[in-house]
């Protein structure tokens, strides 16, 4: 990939009523998190030549998944719906939460990265980077990645 654009104009949310949807609140939210910085992991040149549209505005930036937070710290709809939807004949129903569903991919993204890496005899310091830094991506999420890969047998 070689730019990354976001199209985040001011839109109300679907299910949150009162709450609107920008390029702040895109920054804020677990899934627009990894979206980043599953580029990031698959990228080798560094940041991410990026174009941010909010509105009218548009930002032409670098991304870097080291200026952002981990998505599991991220805001999740999930969370904010309290793990229930309300259907259209007003009948609720439990939901998953979103955090399993983000560990598994950021797990197998940071795990196939330290393979790639490790394959490579340039890529070797890589490796050794993504396994350092992986247990900060991980923050907030339920996983065992880190026992296994970063201090274990991968």
């Amino acid at each position: 990939t070689s730019v990354f654009i976001s199209l985040c104009p001011p839109v109300p949310h679907r299910d949150l009523p009162g709450v609107v949807c920008n390029l702040e609140t895109w920054l804020e939210r677990a899934w627009c998190r990894l979206e980043v910085l599953a580029l990031s992991i698959s990228r080798e040149k560094g940041a991410i030549p990026a174009v941010l549209v909010s509105g009218e505005q548009t930002a032409p930036v670098l991304l870097d998944a080291n200026l952002l937070q981990p998505p599991g710290t991220g805001q999740l709809s999930c969370c904010r719906l309290g793990h229930v939807v309300t259907d259209a004949l007003g009948v609720t129903h439990p939901i998953k939460c979103d955090l399993h569903a983000i560990a598994g991919v950021i797990e197998t993204l940071l795990s196939s990265a330290i393979a790639h890496h490790r394959r490579r005899a340039e890529g070797k310091h890589l490796s050794a980077v993504w396994r350092a830094i992986g247990p900060f991506y991980l923050r907030g999420l339920p996983t065992e990645w880190m026992a296994t890969i970063c201090h274990g047998s991968g």
